[in-house]
């Protein structure tokens, strides 16, 4: 792979979130390893955590070679250094969960991320911190869709 240092973290390399017709990409920096970036298909298929798929199904390896082929042509599609699934949790709407709690004001409900939480981790971690600390400033956030009670007839 050409242009390495351009994927190291050091060297304010993006995070990108790409959105084509139904489709959600990524690409992260090489935390994991360094000089490396990491690709990813956001795809959110239903599955059963005791039978976990290790190997990325072809679908997933063209749609993502295609992709990297096309926009980053320093990059090898062929061969990729890892290849990995990962696991996560949903909530019944996608979104987050950030709230307190309905009977105890002192606890803060942050959860529900979907696969999308590390994503917005900085944004989301600002917002629980203020809730925390009972400091206002959220104001510049529309957190509506993140209530708990979305999921019932009770106000919370």
């Amino acid at each position: 792979m050409g242009n390495e240092k351009f994927f190291d973290v050091n060297a304010n390399s993006p995070v990108l979130i790409i959105t084509k017709d139904d489709d959600l990409l990524y690409a992260i920096p090489g935390v994991d390893y360094k000089n490396k970036i990491k690709f990813g298909v956001h795809d959110g298929k239903e599955c059963d955590p005791s039978k976990r798929v290790e190997t990325l199904p072809d679908r997933v390896c063209k749609q993502l070679s295609e992709h990297i082929s096309k926009h980053f042509p320093d990059v090898d599609p062929t061969q990729p250094f890892h290849a990995d699934s990962c696991m996560y949790t949903m909530s019944e709407d996608e979104h987050f969960i950030l709230a307190l709690h309905p009977t105890y004001s002192n606890v803060i409900i942050g959860g529900g991320f979907s696969g999308m939480g590390f994503k917005f981790g900085l944004t989301v971690g600002q917002i629980l911190a203020r809730m925390a600390a009972n400091i206002e400033g959220n104001e510049e956030f529309d957190l509506t869709a993140f209530k708990l009670n979305r999921y019932s007839s009770n106000t919370v």
